[in-house]
This record gives C-alpha cells, sequence and structure tokens, in this order.
C-alpha cells in the first residue's frame, strides 16, 4: 500500500489507527527516512506494534498514555496531558483514541504539517461498542470505519502541507460496472467534500488477509475458524491538498 505514496514521497507521516505495526514497517521500506507518528486506541494492538518494530530493528519511542476507567455501563479511558508527546525523528507510537482524544488532537495540529496521512484498514475491537464516547452513536465497525475516515479527512484539511494527500484504504467490493464504480468515487468525494482536499487517484486491488499478520476470523457452530489466507479487494483513495491556496476573484 506503501507504493501508492511513492509519487508524493512523504517525509512526515501521520499513520491513523496503526494496529500491529505492520503499516508502519511498509512505510518505512519505501521511504526510510520517514518520521512517523502512529496512534492506536487499542493497547493489546499498541504493544504487538511496538515489539514488532522492535524485533525489526526500528528504532521506536512509545508511549502509553490511557487509564481504564470501568463502569456498570461500559468503560471510559483517561488520557494523560499530550503535552510531552514530541514528534522527533523516527518512529512515535502513541496510545489515543483519535475520535475522542482532544488533547492529542491539539499536540497532532501542533507537531504539522505533515506530508501524508495514512488510515490504513482502520477496524475495532468487540469492547469498543462500549466505550462511553461510542456508546449508543455507533453499534457496527462498518460505521467505525467511517466515522474514523470522516475524522481523518477534518483533520487532513488543516494539517496537511500544500501538496500533503491523505491516504484511505478499505474492504471493498470489487466494482462489476461503470456505475458501481462511479459510486464508490462518489462516496469518498462526499467524504472529502467538507474539506479543500481534491481526490486524485482511486484504485482497486487484490488482497490477502494475512499479508497485515491479521488472519481473518469466522464463527461456526460456536467454534472459531481461522483461515490462513482470505482473499478480498482493498480500494485504495488518495486525495490532495491543494499545492497553492485559491485566491477569489
Amino acid at each position: 500500500m506503501a507504493k501508492q505514496l511513492e509519487q508524493y514521497s512523504p517525509k512526515k507521516v501521520l499513520d491513523i489507527g496503526s494496529g500491529l505495526g505492520h503499516g508502519i514497517l511498509a512505510l518505512l521500506s519505501t521511504f526510510p527516512s520517514a518520521t512517523i507518528l502512529g496512534v492506536e486506541e487499542n493497547v493489546s494492538c499498541f504493544h504487538k506494534a511496538v515489539g514488532l518494530l522492535k524485533n525489526k530493528g526500528v528504532p521506536v519511542v512509545s508511549k502509553v498514555r490511557g487509564r481504564v476507567i470501568e463502569s456498570a455501563s461500559g468503560y471510559s479511558t483517561a488520557y494523560e496531558p499530550a503535552n510531552s508527546i514530541d514528534v522527533m525523528n523516527g518512529v512515535l507510537l502513541v496510545e489515543a483514541d483519535f475520535l475522542s482524544d482532544s488533547d492529542l488532537l491539539a499536540k497532532i495540529r501542533d507537531c504539522g504539517p505533515y506530508d501524508a496521512i495514512t488510515v490504513w484498514l482502520p477496524g475495532t475491537h468487540l469492547l469498543r461498542p462500549l466505550e462511553h464516547h461510542i456508546r449508543g452513536r455507533i453499534q457496527h465497525a462498518n460505521e467505525y470505519r467511517l466515522k474514523v475516515q470522516n475524522a481523518a479527512y477534518d483533520l487532513a484539511h488543516q494539517v496537511l502541507r500544500l501538496g500533503g494527500v491523505i491516504h484511505i484504504v478499505d474492504r471493498a467490493r470489487q466494482p462489476k460496472s461503470p456505475t458501481e464504480h462511479a459510486a464508490i468515487v462518489e462516496g469518498h468525494e462526499d467524504q472529502a467534500s467538507t474539506t479543500d482536499l481534491q481526490l486524485r487517484d482511486v484504485a482497486f486491488m487484490q488482497y490477502s488477509e494475512t499479508e497485515m499478520g491479521m488472519p481473518m476470523m469466522q464463527f461456526q457452530a460456536q467454534q472459531r475458524v481461522q483461515y490462513k489466507s482470505i482473499a478480498t479487494t482493498l480500494v485504495s483513495v488518495i486525495s490532495q491538498k491543494p499545492k497553492a491556496v485559491s485566491k477569489a476573484h
């Protein structure tokens, strides 16, 4: 997926939803000197990502900030202030909830501008709907992904440099007609319509779920079945901040 960004040669990247860290590895493989700020809400994924990066010899600075507060109706996470976070050369991975951690979002803005923002296959976990900020507002993983993507577009409008790009990658069905293809393009244009971002490229690619180290699970007769490889289709969408500020006539 990082190959899709080669023509933009990003030097400073914000990776939203870093998951197990495979996306950061892909970015570094293509852009070895890039500075990357990764954000991950799932603390289990966060620690696995840190371990993966260190095992691959990547110098990574990690920042655990959350404290879970449980209640009868669910849970919330209290995050320590983000003023100790500094984007330096290399990789910084921060535990944070991109949808509700306003302190971190302010810090992200302060540390900009960014050459690229990546939102690759954002996912969620089974307990996420019980989080107080989400509870009652998001019922399905698809809703969560759209919420993250919409918030990422809004943030990109604020923190991308002129000419910078946001790269959204998500699972999709391969369009079978020009009409279906146009509908997908229109959907992403609509997501970016509240910003100054301009859609540059929409591409579809075949993909195996295990390429990112995350095999899909299916449930049959109350038993979990893990498949080694499930082929699917990904849609890659790149939108760009205009290279020059338009002047009103």
